[in-house]
């Protein structure tokens, strides 16, 4: 499985990466709440398995910058 992936399914950035010491993969998807990202392996059959129709591949680059833009807007939203 190819991993590091980013991705943006949706609105919502979810990435997977690959553990270099054991193999295993894991998946992590932008939580709304508190920006940061936590486990979502429910992810995996959209990034892999063929059921893409609401995922964009991204670089790492633009996955970063669409973080930060809606981390920008949540902050925002919080301090009203």
């Amino acid at each position: 499985m190819k991993a590091p992936l980013y991705c943006i399914v949706g609105k919502r950035p979810v990435k997977s990466e690959k553990d270099l010491k054991t193999g295993d993969l894991y998946i992590y998807a932008y939580r709304w709440e508190d920006g940061v990202f936590e486990s979502a392996m429910e992810y995996f059959d959209r990034l892999y398995m063929g059921n893409q129709d609401d995922v964009t591949f991204v670089s790492k680059q633009e996955f970063e910058e669409y973080t930060e833009k809606l981390e920008k807007e949540r902050l925002k939203k919080s301090n009203k």
